[in-house]
């Protein structure tokens, strides 16, 4: 493995090959590492404008040298801040990042280069390159023209001075939802206040109490905002006072004092407007769907609005039978169900209607088992074998790394994985690519491209003592998507690091191979092998397992309903609302609940100050994008049942060509023109409404 092995110096920022030395990065290295970085790029660039003809070898390849590096230094720093935040990096982090953005725009906005550019897709040599290069040309040329180089000087540095400003306000954004979350806890101390609530929860909160003696019997125990404390709090608590403070506090994070993220919406509209307006655009989101496979803001609002259509009357009769549910029960709240109580009585009614006990399922769900679950599922699927080996280190000691390699033993990249929840990491679940593969930069080993490598990020609830974690059964949901983004990285084929892998994919097409992977969750040969007990190492059940596919469409309107909600807010934020409008972002969420949400609403819901896919992350205008996207992972996962989910040797064939298409040609080509080539048709909506139970059929 000499290709990936780490690389180490006295900066591990400054170093040419290899893979990032997390375990010896510190705070301070960043600024040395960025100024190094900034002088060696700035020259290279020079070099572009100035000497570098209009063609593959050296303009395009030289912009590629340029973004790799940019990519290994300034991408280490930005995930580093994301998995172990401290006052430090946050400062060196400020104090570098409108410098390194400064030179991205500056690239993007030249125009001698955007002019060579041209000069190679309207010339002769044009023919010479392959798809992939052409793509690689084009999406070039787009990135230019949606940075501003068309534009004349003044507005080009408005638009470049535009850029850093969202950047800064968007670090901000993340870090007071990451303080916000980290800073609220919740404490018990009587038996009654953890009424119902499963002893793993008891444990892992008597553990997060850090009171010395502190048990699962006795107390006392914290209650956070972790994924792995809210969730079954809220599904499990009989308490309903102790539901509504801990779901008030989810709602209304980062949006007071000090880490109020209300302003920093407001300032980051402001300015993705003006961007759009200087581009000629009606508006940013607009600008955005320019690059994406729908096309349009208003093609994507029609289709939503079809599903609306189709997901709204399901979802109220969930909430009919929710509120007959709790009024059988005797429960007071059943005339007056708030949103508090709905997961709650949603728990009720799966244990009902489908004889699921989440808890006694978690109990066959130890981590271990269920990552080899998942890693022999990827073998048999694709012919790829995922194992861990021992270095290179990681920037924690949970990170692991693992291997991936094709049937013949060839090393085809790697994986770091750091799946559980801890102070001054981000929560959620999010895969970052490290290294991509490209031709430019042999292995040392002469074995070919550079291998690519990926960071896989979890929150999933710490081991306790000598038991491993045990996950949900939406934690295995979680983990297998985030398998279908690393795989997608580390199995491209494609030796051009600009299109390779995750590159250059048109946003609402990402999440395909994720969305794929999580249908597997409900395979049930997969979850015989993906199940152990913790203690007694039994498979889950069958007739478990039937209960859990069975339950596969449960309350699938309100889960729907739920993303068209985000999804619509999303392009209401970035497409009509005015951010120095009459209408305050309170008043947006409400109107677009208004059509999006049954039942009643917490009317202090302002969520909106959490909503880190679009205001951190890279969904702003696309979080429509996970409905988009999985209407084609139902369609993917159809043709493998088309050829029976029982049939080896068929799902074997199918696999290899999902592998050799989906996940082979990241962004080399449309993602319609790769569906098609994996699919041989066009998708449709038909396995999405059948999978998800809505079908009218």
């Amino acid at each position: 493995m000499e290709s990936v092995a780490l690389a180490h110096a006295d900066n591990p920022l400054t170093v040419e090959t290899g893979v990032v030395d997390f375990a010896h990065l510190r705070a301070e290295h960043v600024i040395p590492g960025v100024d190094a970085l900034l002088r060696e790029v700035e020259a290279a660039r020079v070099i572009l404008e100035n000497e570098a003809a209009p063609d593959w070898a050296e303009l395009v390849c030289g912009i590629e040298r340029i973004d790799d590096r940019i990519h290994f230094v300034w991408g280490s720093v930005e995930h580093l801040l994301s998995v172990k935040n401290t006052p430090e990096l946050r400062a060196a982090h400020q104090a570098t990042q409108s410098r390194v953005l400064d030179f991205t725009m500056k690239l993007r906005q030249s125009r001698a280069i955007f002019d060579k550019l041209q000069s190679l897709r309207r010339g002769p040599r044009w023919a010479t390159l392959n798809e992939g290069q052409q793509r690689t040309v084009e999406a070039l040329l787009q990135d230019a023209v949606l940075s501003g180089v068309a534009l004349a000087e003044a507005p080009r540095r408005r638009f470049l001075q535009l850029t850093l400003e969202v950047e800064a306000l968007c670090t901000t954004f993340s870090n007071n939802v990451l303080d916000a979350t980290a800073t609220f806890a919740m404490d018990l101390t009587e038996p009654s206040e953890v009424a119902g609530l499963p002893r793993s929860l008891l444990e892992l909160a008597a553990h997060a109490s850090s009171v010395p003696g502190a048990t699962a019997e006795t107390g006392p125990w914290r209650i956070t905002l972790d994924e792995g404390s809210f969730r079954p709090f809220m599904l499990h608590s009989r308490r309903r006072d102790l539901r509504e403070r801990l779901h008030e506090a989810m709602v209304t994070r980062a949006s007071s004092g000090s880490v109020d993220n209300r302003p920093v919406i407001l300032e980051i509209l402001r300015r993705r407007r003006e961007c759009a307006a200087l581009l000629g655009a009606e508006s940013w989101a607009e600008c955005q769907l320019s690059r994406r496979m729908a096309g349009s803001v208003a093609r994507v609002l029609e289709w939503l609005e079809e599903l609306r259509r189709v997901v709204y009357p399901v979802a109220q009769r969930e909430l009919d039978e929710l509120v007959e549910l709790a009024r059988r029960a005797g429960a007071p709240e059943a005339d007056d169900l708030q949103p508090w109580d709905r997961l709650f009585w949603m728990e009720r009614a799966r244990e009902a209607c489908h004889g699921i006990d989440a808890e006694q399922v978690r109990a066959y769900c130890p981590l271990p088992r269920v990552l080899e679950g998942l890693l022999e599922l990827i073998d048999r699927l694709f012919g790829v074998t995922i194992r861990e080996v021992p270095e290179p280190a990681g920037w924690h000691q949970d990170v692991r790394c693992h291997l991936v390699e094709d049937e013949r033993g060839t090393p085809l990249g790697m994986l770091f994985l750091d799946l559980h929840v801890r102070a001054n990491k981000n929560g959620g679940a999010w895969v970052t690519g490290g290294l991509r593969r490209s031709a430019l930069f042999p292995r040392p080993d002469g074995g070919g491209d550079r291998l690519p490598t990926a960071y896989v990020m979890c929150d999933f609830v710490r081991p306790i003592g000598s038991r491993p974690a045990l996950l949900s059964f939406e934690d295995m949901q979680t983990l297998f998507h985030e398998f279908g983004h690393a795989l997608q990285h580390v199995l491209t084929k494609v030796p051009y690091g600009l299109v390779a892998g995750n590159s250059n994919i048109e946003w609402d097409a990402i999440e395909l191979p994720s969305l794929f992977m999580e249908k597997w969750c409900h395979h049930a040969q997969t979850l015989r092998r993906m199940t152990a007990h913790v203690e007694t190492g039994q498979p889950l059940p069958q007739e478990s397992i039937e209960r859990l596919r069975a339950a596969r469409t449960f309350h699938a309107g309100r889960a729907n309903l739920h993303q068209l909600r985000f999804a619509l807010l999303d392009l209401e934020l970035h497409h009509s609302f005015d951010p120095d409008g009459p209408e305050s972002l309170e008043d947006l969420q409400a109107r677009v609940s208004a059509s999006t949400e049954i039942g009643r609403r917490f009317e202090g819901d302002r969520s909106i100050c959490s909503f880190i896919h679009v205001f951190s992350w890279n969904y702003g205008a696309g979080y429509y994008s996970y409905q988009w996207a999985e209407v084609l992972a139902a369609d993917a996962f159809a043709a493998f049942e088309e050829v029976g989910l029982d049939d080896l040797e068929g799902m074997a064939t199918i696999g290899r060509r999902f592998g050799d298409t989906v996940l082979a040609l990241g962004g080399s080509r449309h993602p319609m023109d790769v569906f098609i080539d994996f699919r041989a048709r066009a998708p449709t909506t038909t396995a999405f409404l059948r999978q998800s139970g809505l079908s009218q059929d």
